[in-house]
């Protein structure tokens, strides 16, 4: 009988290491509001705003995000890269422009064995595979969770999606299918949303964006937006690439 999976170091080789975060009690400073200023004092960071000043340890901060015209000064610039603090900045409407970031990580073994992988048809859709399966997975258990009357035949649809994009042998495939539950789950979107708050009514027809043309889908892009700017701190932390993807494929 030969050597089983466990027991060859070839094959062990091969297999994906899972990366885990650190656990980080430290917090996301955000800060808006025109001609508001972020200055430096000791080990402080100093927001000054129209009605207000606000001091922030920088011992407790996990980034800083600008949104809007907030002006900051050199010295706290540079204080958050000397501690490995990303500053992001957003615009006005929500939109991720970018980020500062102090020297990323010198293992560049890492960096090199990511560009292998995405080289590698196979372990691209090995990846690709996972990711939609998670995200039909997780719109399904959102849909059972939140939604007031969840429609069975829905659920089974998903749950049947989730199946086929497991056996997918083809990226081009996945994306059809990965397309066909997102359809399926932004029609039962509206099931979750309470009709009325105190905030408003909130109606939803459909997904629409660049720009949102109503306020579920105008929360729905900025959280979009918010959830980017934390995927592209982690990714880069750990030390890779983020522009270098297993699914999406690259483009210029």
């Amino acid at each position: 009988m030969g050597p089983s999976v466990e027991s060859c170091p070839d094959e062990r080789a091969m297999r994906t290491r899972r990366l885990y975060p650190g656990r980080d009690d430290r917090v996301p400073l955000y800060v808006q509001g025109h001609g508001t200023q972020i200055g430096l004092a000791d080990e402080r960071l100093v927001v000054r705003g129209e009605l207000q000043t606000t001091h922030v340890r920088l011992l407790n901060t996990a980034q800083v995000v600008i949104r809007g015209n907030v002006q900051i000064s050199t010295q706290a610039a540079r204080a958050l890269l000397d501690r490995g603090i990303p500053l992001v900045y957003l615009s006005s409407g929500g939109w991720f422009s970018g980020r500062l970031s102090g020297n990323d990580t010198n293992n560049i073994d890492l960096r090199i064995a990511q560009y292998a992988a995405a080289l590698d048809p196979n372990r691209c859709l090995e990846f690709a595979r996972e990711f939609v399966v998670a995200k039909i997975r997780n719109a399904r258990t959102l849909l059972r969770r939140n939604h007031g009357r969840p429609d069975p035949v829905v659920l089974g649809q998903l749950k049947q999606l989730a199946r086929k994009s497991r056996s997918c042998d083809a990226l081009d495939s996945l994306l059809g299918i990965e397309g066909a539950a997102a359809r399926v789950y932004f029609q039962n979107f509206s099931g979750m949303l309470r009709r009325e708050s105190r905030f408003g009514t909130f109606d939803f027809e459909r997904r629409n964006r660049r720009p949102p043309r109503d306020p579920v889908n105008a929360i729905l892009s900025f959280v979009y937006a918010l959830l980017t700017k934390d995927l592209v701190i982690a990714v880069s932390q750990v030390g890779l690439e983020p522009l270098l993807g297993y699914y999406h494929q690259r483009r210029f």
